[in-house]
């Protein structure tokens, strides 16, 4: 069953695995195992801002190459 720490304990973590917690979305922190040594594998949400001129023109060429993708393979009716 998960459980929250709170932002704080999210903010340490993130620290600890070298992300900045400025671009993660706190809250979503998730800790599979704790083992007594080595590494520990964190998830976390992030958050990034990107152009919406550019977001929209890989939209059109991933919808129009999605679109055609295979269509050689499709039987003529």
């Amino acid at each position: 069953m998960p459980i929250t720490l709170g932002a704080d304990f999210d903010r340490g973590v993130l620290e600890a695995a070298g992300v900045n917690p400025n671009n993660a979305q706190l809250g979503t922190v998730q800790i599979d195992a704790l083992p007594t040594d080595g590494d520990v594998t964190v998830r976390y949400t992030a958050i990034a801002t990107a152009p919406a001129a550019v977001i929209r023109e890989l939209v059109c060429q991933t919808a129009d190459s999605n679109t055609h993708a295979g269509a050689d393979d499709v039987p003529a009716q």
